[in-house]
């Protein structure tokens, strides 16, 4: 469906895509695509857009973490602030710091929730004689 609206300069993301798979499944051929403009489609493709933003940021981000030099604000006599570009590496040693990331994905990227055997479940002794 990307290809059918390049002409009209359409930008429909999967999410939207799989929507307008759906909403047009049972036309009959030859009919022209549909492009509905109800509170779903608008959501499908808000949710594209967010979606979008956060790849551009997450490879903004990437390429960021790459760099050897970043933009560090530092505040200079009487409060003016100013943008500079330093060697992380460099500041890192002056810190006393490792170098490396100590957390390259968040804080909770490595966390999976236990798994638990089969037969986990204990029986139920504390309620067995009550009357």
């Amino acid at each position: 469906m990307v290809e059918a609206h390049a002409a009209n300069n359409l930008q429909i993301g999967p999410i939207a895509e799989q929507h307008l798979a759906t909403f047009n499944a049972r036309a009959p051929k030859g009919t022209e695509l549909a492009i509905p403009t109800d509170a779903t489609t608008c959501q499908a493709q808000a949710l594209d857009r967010d979606r979008a933003q956060l790849q551009n940021e997450d490879a903004q981000a990437l390429a960021d973490s790459n760099s050897v030099y970043r933009h560090v604000e530092i505040e200079l006599f009487g409060g003016a602030k100013a943008m500079i570009c330093m060697n992380i590496v460099l500041l890192r040693q002056a810190l006393s710091l490792p170098n490396h990331k100590s957390f390259h994905q968040g804080i909770y990227n490595e966390y999976t929730d236990p798994v638990l055997p089969d037969g986990a479940d204990m029986e139920d002794i504390d309620h067995l004689n009550q009357d």
